[in-house]
Order: C-alpha cells, then structure tokens, then sequence
C-alpha cells in the first residue's frame, strides 16, 4: 500500500478508524477476527492505490 494513502486521505483514515472501531468492539479478545475483519477495507485501499 502507498504508505501516504491514509495519512493523505481524511475520509479514507476516518473510514479505517472507524472499522477499526467496530472491530476492536466486536472482537475485543479475538486478534486474528480482528485482522481478520480489516481485511475487505484494507484491500479495497490496496486497490485503489494501485490504480
């Protein structure tokens, strides 16, 4: 991922606060759920910085 990508986007870095979130909150004790759920977001951004 370009390492600028969130730092460069706001509504991308909110996006990504927020599912981090959701998460945090839904898996509290489960990490690899956690990562797990990051997973449609984070490749989502992957792709668009590959355009």
């Amino acid at each position: 991922m370009k390492a600028d990508y969130l730092r460069l986007n706001a509504v991308a870095r909110q996006a990504y606060a927020e599912v981090k979130q959701r998460l945090a909150e839904q898996h509290r004790y489960d990490r690899d759920a956690y990562c797990e759920g990051k997973t449609t977001f984070v490749t989502s951004i992957l792709s668009k910085t590959m355009k």
